[in-house]
């Protein structure tokens, strides 16, 4: 990694935010119905598949709390700089990557202890599973290579050398690619998931971010932090078809409304800008908390949650008024976001709330598409 990057990328992979004291809530806040706190700062949270438990990494080890009562069932102790947590399709296995001893660690899920680690050496920070549960992609921004692991095997299969500083993976199936977006190059790399390979480089703009496939395959929309941009990609030549003028340091879209519409949280002018692809225009720009970074949709894909890092709540937006509908009151440096009946939000500091909802397992619900953090 280069060290003019060294900066900006510190900022976009660090999990520990500097905000001001939490204030008093203002009025109109809704305050969580339950809360509870970890006994250290988090660093990534996921939900079991029928979202009835949560994990979330947090100094050196992994919690599992159950998702309706917020108690706390197990603490798996990991060591290290356990982050990225990213569970089989099943939820039999969870894995996390170890930043600080550059591992990755599986845990068996049922029994809470670590089933088995391997050493990938340099710093990993952000995994991708591919649908069969097999194939686990993780990006290390400090060696520019993606290694893939085999979880049947428990072993790195191979290292991919793609561009300057990756940052994220995104697998499209239905064209037997991987896109890896490139921070320090600029760039997007296209790796073929039969031979393991990169077959493209698609130069974009300045720092791009975790790339997001349109619902058709057909498009890949690629955040840009430092142009302000989001580039579009036509996934069919592949090659770039336009670049948005979205505004200062877009985070990664959340295709909405069956693509028709993106949901761009801006970090740098605290709005979320609404963008209408197929007219490569802004159409509307919401103005939210301090430094949003995602925008995480509901089950049925009727809200969207947007997490106010720099800040202590999340915005509600209604994704047909496409306006602000609600702010949860949720302490210091809200960052993940899980859309279950009762929605469950975990800060930075630990603190982990859930906001109205039913205890109630959501196995007969389909999942939904949805943004996340880069």
């Amino acid at each position: 990694m280069r060290g003019s990057l060294a900066g900006v990328l510190t900022g976009l992979l660090s999990v520990v935010l500097v905000i001001a004291p939490l204030a008093g809530a203002a009025e109109g806040e809704v305050p969580p119905t339950r809360a509870t706190t970890l006994p250290a700062f988090a660093s990534g949270a996921v939900a079991s598949p029928d979202g009835d438990l949560v994990y979330v990494t947090a100094g050196g080890s992994v919690f599992r709390l159950d998702a309706a009562s917020l108690e706390r069932l197990t603490r798996t102790r990991t060591g290290g700089a356990p982050l990225a947590p990213t569970l089989s399709p099943r939820g039999q296995r969870l894995y996390v990557l170890d930043a600080e001893n550059g591992r990755v660690v599986a845990i068996a899920t049922r029994t809470g202890k670590v089933a088995w680690s391997v050493s990938l050496g340099g710093a990993p920070r952000a995994a991708t599973l591919d649908r069969t549960g097999v194939l686990l992609y993780v990006a290390d921004p400090t060696r520019d290579l993606v290694a893939v692991v085999d979880t049947r095997k428990q072993s790195v299969v191979a290292r991919i050398q793609v561009g300057d500083a990756p940052l994220a993976t995104t697998l499209d199936p239905a064209h037997d690619r991987a896109y890896v977006a490139n921070a320090g190059s600029g760039t997007i790399s296209v790796v073929s998931l039969s031979t393991l390979t990169v077959t493209e480089t698609l130069p974009v703009c300045a720092v791009p971010l975790r790339p997001v496939l349109a619902p058709s395959s057909s498009r890949l929309y690629v955040s840009c932090r430092e142009s302000g941009v989001v580039a579009v990609i036509d996934t069919s030549r592949l090659a770039l078809a336009r670049l948005i003028e979205v505004g200062r340091q877009p985070a990664p879209p959340t295709v909405v409304r069956g693509g028709q519409r993106l949901l761009v949280p801006l970090g740098g002018e605290d709005v979320v800008a609404v963008v209408d692809p197929t007219a490569a225009r802004v159409t509307k720009r919401i103005p939210v908390g301090s430094e949003p970074i995602t925008a995480v949709l509901s089950r049925n894909g009727r809200r969207a949650f947007v997490p106010d890092t720099g800040g202590r709540t999340v915005n509600i937006i209604s994704v047909a008024r496409m306006r602000v509908v609600s702010t949860w009151r949720t302490g210091r440096a809200p960052r993940y976001v899980l859309p279950l009946p009762a929605t469950l939000v975990v800060t930075e500091r630990g603190r982990v709330s859930t906001f109205g909802g039913t205890p109630n397992p959501l196995k007969a619900e389909p999942p939904e598409r949805g943004g996340a953090a880069a």
